[in-house]
């Protein structure tokens, strides 16, 4: 019993004068890709976030197997330049992820580039054809129930890339390589 008790006050003494350094908090918004359409809401973005004192920013540039930066894998996310799919992959003509970037930087704020992996496509309008979306491209991609039945999106349920396909994890991996080797 000595031995318990004299180990605990030698780690209590210890703790008292040897104490880790403190952690910087974090205090984070999450900014959607519904909440943007434009440079200028990036710019208001980031100076409320630092007004609200905030200093990290994750920052959604891929929702569905589209993205808010240019890309060669995947197709210009809809949101940026109308209000339903027939929009999908037109360039907005401004990169969203490097404007955060640099306003970001303004602000004195940390940008997270916030990317969803699996989601692949949701509502019943499909994927227009021609768009690079693997919705529209590759549906064997998709998870299938236990009878092998495709699951498809509904209007306020995704459709998920199926993380077992090898091709889906190559894709991926891509994907985030060229958001890496980019930003």
């Amino acid at each position: 019993m000595k031995f318990r008790f004299t180990y605990f006050w030698v780690i209590w003494v210890a703790g008292l004068f040897f104490s880790p350094p403190a952690m910087p908090s974090a205090r984070a918004l999450w900014i959607t890709r519904y909440d943007f359409k434009s440079s200028t809401d990036v710019v208001q973005i980031m100076e409320n976030a630092r007004f609200l004192g905030a200093n990290r920013v994750f920052f959604q540039v891929r929702g569905n197997a589209t993205v808010c930066y240019p890309s060669a894998i995947e197709p210009w996310a809809w949101e940026l330049t109308g209000n339903s799919p027939e929009t999908i992959g037109v360039d907005p003509g401004w990169d969203p992820l490097a404007a955060a970037l640099a306003e970001a930087e303004k602000n004195g704020l940390e940008l997270h580039a916030w990317l969803n992996v699996f989601p692949g496509w949701r509502g019943v309008v499909p994927a227009p054809p021609g768009t690079k979306q693997p919705w529209a491209t590759h549906r064997s991609w998709f998870m299938i129930d236990h009878q092998g039945v495709l699951l498809r999106p509904t209007q306020s349920f995704y459709s998920f890339l199926s993380p077992g396909i090898p091709a889906v994890r190559s894709y991926l991996a891509k994907v985030f390589g060229e958001v890496v080797k980019r930003y």
